[in-house]
Parts: structure tokens; sequence; C-alpha cells
């Protein structure tokens, strides 16, 4: 649940988190204006020694000025939980763009990797490397403007406890061999990090990617990146050597300034394909940066629209379930499916369907057993019959309670069971899926909860029930 205020800042609604902590849209009732702010987790604040780093590199961050960098307006404590404001982006994240555009044409690349170095560029020559250049930490406006984000967060980290414990341990895919093998950094770290950025964005694909972490940095420090044009054939050779040359395991080999890459990128934006470039060749060029601007806007505000859409759903829900915990059937049947209704099918992942089917399901089954004891029997038994499908429906999202159902079905389908298995699965599964199990195997809702609680067998009990 989102608090209502923090510091003097009024809070609007939660439009992200991660590792770092959460963002919160607020409003700022002293300069009238709405900001963003970031509220660090609360294992941090143990960390004093991150807290004091954290504190400078905040201050240091606030320094920067620039169109292409979000600027940090505030840094504070509330209560022992650490925070800044900063410039609120009405927009998209690069990750959530390529997420719904993996593979972008190269004008569109260009001008996002331009925004992007022109911010890094000036932050370098002012001494501040940004440390974690990645998507998630580029954010696009309604309008294509891109601005840079983070900045000193994770040079706050680096040497902490935090670090020490793996607690913030970050996705390495963006990170530079030198940072990876724990070395000292310097612009030219953030040059190769926008180079995997740039890699992903022609490509769909980020260069090295493994089972681990670990795994991930080691490849990083010792493995050549794939071509991209093996990815993306259309790729033209100088730009696969303009990303090569920004991927080098050496930094002294790499692009040494965040200018230099775009000047290259933008020089093989525009060269032609034949020695003699004609006029209208030019204007076509011209023609398809535009056209790729007016896309790369569209794709952001479709998207912005619908991350919206899904952090109303996600309330929804949440909404929804507090109901059913509350044994509140009609409104959490009305909550719920306004959740289906507002297009939950197509937005949330399976684990979301699943806790909305089966919460929705298990509403309509404390209706109907309200209804039976009321003795309206009629309406009792239309209520189990909107619970049932949506059960089904749960158990299509959940493929391992498709599994520990069908250890409980072996006596109507004729199945061989081992009991062991059988309690093992049934233990995993939480006491609200008992009445999607009960309505799928007809064994009785308190067999099911006796069997978790007591260890002991469901046939055990079936068979002792039977002699009773």
């Amino acid at each position: 649940m989102s608090p209502k205020q923090i510091g003097r800042y009024e809070i609007l609604e939660e439009i992200g988190r991660g590792g770092m902590g959460i963002v919160y849209k607020a409003r700022d009732p002293l300069l009238q204006r709405t900001v963003a702010i970031k509220v660090l987790p609360p294992e941090m604040k143990v960390d004093q020694q991150f807290v004091a780093r954290f504190m400078q590199e905040a201050r240091h961050a606030a320094q920067l000025e620039h169109p292409h960098i979000v600027s940090i307006y505030d840094v504070g404590e509330e209560k022992g939980t650490y925070y800044f404001a900063m410039q609120f982006v009405d927009g998209v994240s690069l990750a959530e763009a390529v997420r719904a555009h993996p593979r972008w044409s190269l004008p569109q690349t260009a001008r996002v990797i331009e925004q992007v170095a022109a911010a890094l560029d000036y932050a370098h020559q002012r001494g501040v490397v940004h440390r974690d250049i990645k998507p998630d930490n580029i954010l696009i406006d309604r309008a294509g403007n891109v601005k840079v984000t983070d900045f000193g967060i994770a040079r706050a980290v680096e040497g902490t406890q935090l670090t020490r414990t793996g607690a913030l341990l970050g996705t390495p895919e963006y990170m530079s061999p030198e940072q990876a093998e724990g070395r000292p950094v310097d612009g030219r770290s953030d040059i190769y990090s926008l180079g995997v950025v740039l890699y992903e964005m022609l490509t769909g694909s980020v260069p090295f990617r493994a089972d681990t972490p670990l795994a991930t940095a080691l490849k990083h420090i010792k493995d050549p990146p794939p071509p991209p044009r093996r990815l993306n054939p259309d790729l033209p050779g100088e730009v696969e050597s303009i990303v090569l040359k920004a991927l080098e395991k050496k930094p002294e080999r790499r692009y040494q300034t965040p200018t230099d890459l775009t000047q290259a990128l933008q020089k093989a934006v525009t060269l032609p394909s034949t020695a003699v470039v004609s006029r209208p060749r030019q204007w076509t060029l011209q023609a398809a940066g535009v056209l790729g601007l007016l896309a790369l806007v569209l794709i952001g505000y479709a998207f912005y629209n619908r991350h919206q859409k899904y952090v109303k759903l996600l309330e929804c829900l949440q909404q929804g379930m507090a109901s059913v915990n509350q044994a509140r059937w009609d409104d959490a049947i009305e909550t719920l499916s306004g959740c289906q209704r507002a297009g939950a099918d197509s937005l949330l992942d399976k684990e979301k369907l699943f806790e909305l089917h089966l919460n929705l399901g298990n509403a309509h089954f404390g209706q109907g057993m309200a209804y039976r004891e009321r003795g309206a029997a009629a309406q009792a038994q239309a209520a189990f019959a909107e619970a049932i499908p949506l059960f089904r429906k749960a158990l299509h999202h959940r493929d391992d309670l498709v599994v520990a159902v069908k250890k409980r079905v072996y006596d109507p389908l004729g199945l061989r069971w081992k009991e062991q298995d059988d309690r093992a699965a049934l233990a995993k599964i939480p006491d609200p899926a008992c009445g999607l199990v009960t309505a799928r195997t007809r064994i009785p809702h308190r067999v099911l909860r006796e069997s978790r609680d007591t260890g002991r067998g469901v046939s055990d009990i079936l068979g002792e029930r039977k002699h009773r």
C-alpha cells in the first residue's frame, strides 16, 4: 500500500519498483509541481556507509543540469526512510519500449543513443560516471525526448556492506569488463554499457546472457560478442563495426568519449549505399528519420497507456483479493469482474491471471455457501456454477497445480499414486487453492486442509472418515 505523504510531498501513485527502491508519482505542494519520489529499500538504511555515500552522490548528481538528465530536486530522510525527489518524466522507459518493439530502425536507434551520449558526455566532463547505463535508466517522454536517470546510485553502493553481502546484485547484462572484475572505472565503462544498449536496440538481444549473473559477467570479461549482423543481416557493415568497437574489452580500444561514438553513428546513418549520393536519396534519409521519430513517439505513448492500465489492474486485483480475505463476497465479485472487463487476459501474466481467476472463483464459492446457509438453494447452486469454470481457468495458468491435482484424482481416473509425492505436492498449495482442488477432484476441502496441516496422506484421512 502506498504511503500518503513522504516529507512535504503528497504521494499520488506508485509508478515503478526495482532493486534500488520504489518510485512514486507525487505532488510538491510548495512549488506546485509533479515530481517523482524514489524511496530506498529499508535494508539500505542499516548500512551507514551507504547512507553517507548516497547523500554525497545525490548532492553531486543534483549539480547536473542538462536537457537529457533527470534533475534531482531534493534529498532527505523521513522516519528512517531515505528518499530523493526528482523530475517527473511523463512517458516510458527504454526497457518497456524495447520489449514492445525488440528491433529498432537505425535512425530511431541513432536518435536515442545520441541523446543518451550527450547526457553522458556532459556528466563525464564534470567527473561523474553513471556506472549503471541500461534501458531501465533511460526514459522517453511523450514527445520522444530522452532523459537518463539514477546518476550516482551505483557509485553510492560500491564498496559498501550491501555489495559485500550481494543484497543489491543487479543485472549484469550491461556491465563493462572492468566493472565486472571490480577494477576502477571511468567514462569509458559507460560507453561500453551504451554499446550494449545499442546492440540490443539494433538486434533485439543483448550480446551476453547466461544462467547466472556471475556467468554473464564472465562472458563480458572473456567472450567476444556475437556479430550484430548475425542477428540482423540488414545492418550495414559500418554500423556493426561501430557496435563492436564500443564493446571492446580494453577501454583504450573503445571510443574514448560518448561524442566519438555518436559522430561515428551519425556518419553511418547518412552513409550512402553507393559512391554517389543523389539529393533524392538524402531527402529519403531525412524523411526516414522523421518517420522513425514519429514511430518512436507513438510506441512510447502506446506503452505508457498500457503501463497505466497494468498498474490499475494490479490495484484492482489487490482490492479484490482483500475483499475475498475479508469474506466480502459481493464486493470481491464486483471488483474482480471489473478486472476481467478491463482486459486482464491480455495484460496480466500467468501468475496474476491465476490469482485473479482463483480469487474470483473463491468469491463465487463463498457467496454460494452464504446462500446455502440462508436456505437459498437455487442461488447457491448458481453461485457454485459460476465458481467451477473460474477454478478451471486458474488451473490453466498454473502447470504445477495441474500436476498436483492430477495426483489427487487417482481414484476417479484409475491412476497410480504415491502417497509421499502427494503430500509433498499438497504442502506447496496455498490454502485458498484448496477450494480449487476440491472443485476439480471432489475431495472435501476439510480433508485437504487436514492433510496439509498434519502431514497425513489424503487416502488415510478419507479411509478413517469412511469408518467413522
